[in-house]
């Protein structure tokens, strides 16, 4: 599936997805959550373990925190049309990516 096929499954869900079948459901929880989730999950895994820190970090709680902060941007301006201030996804993207960094080096994984 293609981004732009991929967000209009995603509003379809915001706005339809109380009244699906369960089986339909699960398999959209799937796809659109559970998966970029998990791969998130992963690479943070990977990295910290790689790196042999022993940080105390929760990484599934990082994981949500970072996928739901990127959706959190689409989600708002697909319910209501904007966000607030205009805030463009790419300035999302660019704040999401230095504070991942930030984070990384104040736990001493930054390369």
């Amino acid at each position: 599936m293609g981004l732009i096929g991929h967000l209009r499954t995603r509003r379809f869900v915001r706005r339809d997805g109380h009244g699906l079948p369960e089986r339909l459901c699960a398999r959209l929880n799937e796809g659109l959550v559970a998966a970029p989730y998990s791969l998130v999950t992963a690479w943070r895994r990977e990295r910290l373990e790689s790196a042999s820190a022993e940080i105390g970090v929760d990484v599934d709680a990082l994981a949500l925190v970072l996928t739901g902060s990127l959706s959190a941007h689409r989600g708002i301006k697909t319910a209501f049309g904007a966000v607030p201030d205009d805030v463009d996804y790419d300035r999302v993207l660019a704040v999401w990516v230095d504070l991942c960094m930030a984070f990384a080096k104040e736990v001493g994984i930054a390369t």
